[in-house]
């Protein structure tokens, strides 16, 4: 099991949100948006404001 001190670079925080039905729509644009861009590097994202965050964690990204 690979732990965050042993690969720092590989770190990453999850989140999990609630969205209504709006912010929903505005994450799929966000998403449609980033597809189009032939690879550019997609803009910041911004959490719609009627999100509730439930939880986040650490995570190690393995290949």
């Amino acid at each position: 099991m690979k732990s965050s001190e042993e690969y720092p670079e590989k770190q990453s925080e999850l989140q999990a949100w609630l969205v209504d039905a709006a912010g929903a729509a505005e994450i799929m644009r966000y998403v449609m948006d980033a597809e189009d861009d032939d690879g550019k590097q997609p803009s910041a994202f911004k959490i719609p404001e009627s999100s509730i965050p439930v939880d986040s964690m650490r995570v190690v990204l393995s290949e």
